[in-house]
This record gives C-alpha cells, sequence and structure tokens, in this order.
C-alpha cells in the first residue's frame, strides 16, 4: 500500500509564496493547520484541500489541481520485501570489515519523509 506526500511546500516556494501569507488568505483554516500542512506533518481532508486550492488560485492567478499539492508514492517491492524479510539468524554473521575507513563518515545523512 503507498501513501500520499503533500507538497504544499513545494508549491508555495515555486511560487514565492509563504505558509504565512497562504494563512492570512484561506478562510475558516487557522494558521496553525496550514503552517502543519505545509511542513508535511499532516495531510489535509477533502474540504481543507479545496479551501487551499481555492486560495491558490486566488492567489497566484493560474489553475490549481489537486495533483499539485499531492502525489501518491506506491510502496516499492523492496520496502515490501525488507519489511517480510526473515532477520531471526542476522547475529549469526560476522560484521562487515570496513578497513581503515570510518563507516560514520561515509554517505550521506538520510532524512525521513511523512
Amino acid at each position: 500500500m503507498g501513501t500520499l506526500r503533500v507538497k504544499l511546500r513545494e508549491y508555495l516556494d515555486t511560487h514565492q509564496l509563504s505558509a504565512y501569507q497562504l494563512a492570512k488568505e484561506v478562510e475558516g483554516m487557522s494558521p496553525k493547520t496550514v503552517y502543519a500542512y505545509a511542513a508535511g506533518s499532516r495531510q489535509p481532508s477533502i474540504e481543507n484541500l479545496e479551501k487551499l486550492i481555492t486560495t491558490l488560485r486566488k492567489l497566484t492567478g493560474e489553475s490549481v489541481d489537486v495533483s499539485d499539492l499531492l502525489e501518491y508514492q506506491p510502496e516499492l517491492a523492496e520496502t515490501r520485501a525488507w519489511h517480510d524479510a526473515d532477520l531471526s539468524r542476522l547475529g549469526e554473521y560476522e560484521p562487515y570489515d570496513w578497513g581503515d575507513i570510518d563507516p560514520e563518515t561515509l554517505g550521506k545523512p538520510l532524512r525521513f519523509e511523512k
């Protein structure tokens, strides 16, 4: 099963708008709720999605669609396989030998997105 990702922050950035500007203009929604949507920590209800779209159309003068604000992300088969994997024997393997390299300094930090 996939997830819906809120893309409001990206939309606002692309159109040089702030969540504050949107929160001032949208009717019937608290600024706290708008900020949560912009941060991606909450998903809007259908009613609030309609309010956001209506207000963004007014602010930008452009057509705004649901797909501008939401994105469906299907679950990857590899992710599902990892979740379903039997790791009960993982402790039987020797730790990986990194040699002279400090594994703490490799790669880029990971960021979890809701």
